[in-house]
């Protein structure tokens, strides 16, 4: 995944890159930095009820990337090494981002044991799947999102929790994505990478070979029964 279809390595201040924006969806600041060469987000940051759906409720804060220049058309992977620290906290993926009302976000939430796709037209949020494999607390994770045409299918540790098949005009188009934090005390992310489709082999794990079946020894051949020797012929009588 550290080739030339990546977007960002974090091994500098998130203030040297060009095209870093904070977006804050909620009555507070969003607190993103650099810390042992981490981005984190510990700002806690919430609106709306205490009993709001952390899956549902949109508020948060966004830290969005510009475009990579190596990554171009709508078919693309997204991978996210990522650790979550809050058990009620919510952490994800923003993409396809036209502004703060237009854009798809992906969200994991241990609390309420769920992890969904959302989409945000205009205001309006429309749930597009959503399954219990949230991902567990103080475990580092490799989240991946994967576009294909109106295909979005996200994994975690590689294996498929989520699959969407969506005509909506905002799963193309946009290329901006970013990470979300909503009512989260501390997330820790290692890496962001964003790379063309037909690298998606950089990220998958291979598949390991078969073990092959330990070798039989050879069957002996069976031991050949000994033939039985001829009757001994009779004496022949004497004449008289």
């Amino acid at each position: 995944v550290n080739g030339p279809n990546s977007i960002y390595q974090i091994d500098d201040p998130l203030s040297d890159r060009g095209g870093v924006e904070v977006v804050n969806n909620g009555p507070k600041i969003g607190n993103w930095f650099i810390k042992n060469d981490r981005i984190e987000e510990d700002s806690n940051l919430r609106s709306g009820s205490p009993n709001d759906n952390l899956c549902k409720d949109g508020r948060g804060t966004f830290l969005l990337f510009g475009q990579s220049d190596n990554v171009s058309g709508n078919d693309k992977v997204i991978y996210v090494r990522v650790r979550p620290r809050d058990n009620s906290g919510s952490v994800g993926v923003i993409f396809n981002y036209r502004n703060t009302d237009t854009y798809w976000r992906l969200v994991s939430n241990k609390q309420e044991d769920c992890i969904s796709l959302h989409r945000f037209t205009d205001g309006d949020l429309d749930v597009r799947d959503t399954s219990s494999a949230a991902m567990s607390v103080d475990t580092w994770h490799d989240l991946i999102i994967r576009i294909a045409g109106n295909e979005i299918e996200v994994l975690v540790d590689f294996t498929q929790v989520l699959l969407v098949t969506d005509q909506s005009d905002i799963v193309t188009g946009f290329p901006t994505v970013g990470l979300y934090a909503g009512d989260n005390r501390d997330v820790q992310i290692e890496q962001v990478v964003v790379a063309q489709l037909t690298h998606f082999d950089r990220i998958v794990p291979p598949t390991p070979s078969p073990t092959p079946a330990p070798s039989q020894p050879p069957t002996p051949a069976p031991t050949p029964e000994p033939t039985p020797a001829p009757p001994t012929p009779s004496p022949t009588p004497q004449p008289t």
